[in-house]
């Protein structure tokens, strides 16, 4: 029996964007859906052409689709989105708002909670972490803006390592459950440090200082002791 389009799209409804987090047919993704005998090929319009993150739609989609009644075979193929198609996904994003207003704004739901301290290493990051994640787990929207220019290490304590992802002019932040991040992290490091396959240990070399590997740790944009001095070389690798 051939399968029907309705169980076909209520399928793909459980395939996750991995950077968005959200369905694809909440995000009009799917391009379309040929059905032929027991053979089913979709296409899913992307945002970027080259998306690294493909082959978990493979699987999202081989595993759901795969598993209607009637399917014996998935294709998936990729297209991307018009510009046209990026509006209206960013105002989807927004919420329904087609342009960004002036300023912040929040709603008067919203609580924001500062953590500052004017001295470095005494637990800023791993409050604010535990803070977000406890708000996270009891159900509430949260999110994390980690302004720190020197200690960026939130993406490190919540194991994030995604960039955001850039939609028609407008940053989407890296997602870890529900909890949302925005990191000063994520853009400097690529300028900061570039992987070298051929190098074991990591060091960073700087203008006039060399990082040793104890304190410059591969997966880390930051070089603790001699982050400045090392950051501010165009040469400084692993």
């Amino acid at each position: 029996m051939e399968p029907s389009r309705e169980a076909i799209f209520q399928a793909l409804a459980g395939v996750i964007d991995p950077e968005l987090r959200r369905p694809v047919t909440e995000l009009d993704m799917v391009r379309s859906v040929e059905i032929d005998g027991g053979h089913v090929a979709v296409m899913i319009a992307l945002t970027v052409a080259g998306c690294p993150l493909r082959s978990s739609f493979q699987d999202q989609v081989q595993q759901l689709v795969g598993a209607v009644p009637g399917v014996d075979s998935v294709s998936l193929a990729f297209d991307v989105m018009s510009p046209d198609e990026k509006q209206a996904l960013t105002t989807k994003l927004r919420g329904g708002v087609e342009e960004r207003t002036k300023g912040i704004r929040v709603s008067k739901s919203t609580r924001v909670i500062a953590v500052a301290s004017g001295k470095g290493g005494v637990g800023k990051s791993s409050l604010t972490a535990n803070l977000a994640v406890a708000f996270s787990r009891l159900g509430k929207r949260a999110g994390i803006l980690d302004a720190d220019v020197y200690g960026h290490s939130i993406p490190h304590i919540l194991g994030i390592h995604q960039k955001p992802v850039l939609v028609d002019k407008m940053i989407v932040p890296p997602v870890k459950g529900e909890l949302k991040l925005m990191s000063i992290g994520f853009f400097l490091a690529a300028r900061c440090c570039t992987a070298r396959s051929s190098s074991s240990s990591p060091t960073c070399t700087g203008a006039s200082s060399t990082c040793s590997s104890s304190t410059c740790r591969r997966g880390r944009a930051t070089c603790r002791s001699r982050w400045r001095s090392c950051c501010r070389a165009p040469r400084c690798s692993w």
